[in-house]
């Protein structure tokens, strides 16, 4: 299967770097699911506590964001927010 790589980045680092088969995030609105090949696109994430869902063969990654956007192309998702907390027991 397809895989599109997943940057989610803070203000101070890279906090996740990997290829991942979907990422699902929180928006204004409600959520977002990505797959590879998406069309381009830029949008908002959730003010305040919102989160965000890696999925790949056999893990899901789970970290809680604070705001910021997401910007999306074919083959790449890069989320920029103030910070970025991954969830140990997800």
């Amino acid at each position: 299967m397809e895989k599109t790589l997943l940057r989610i980045i803070t203000l101070d680092k890279i906090c996740f770097e990997k290829e991942v088969k979907m990422a699902i995030f929180d928006v204004a609105d409600g959520q977002v699911g990505v797959l590879p090949g998406h069309a381009p696109l830029t949008i908002g994430l959730k003010e305040g506590e919102g989160s965000i869902r890696a999925i790949n063969d056999d893990e899901e990654i789970v970290f809680t964001l604070n705001g910021g956007f997401a910007k999306i192309s074919a083959d790449s998702i890069v989320i920029l927010t103030e910070s970025a907390y991954e969830n140990i027991n997800s």
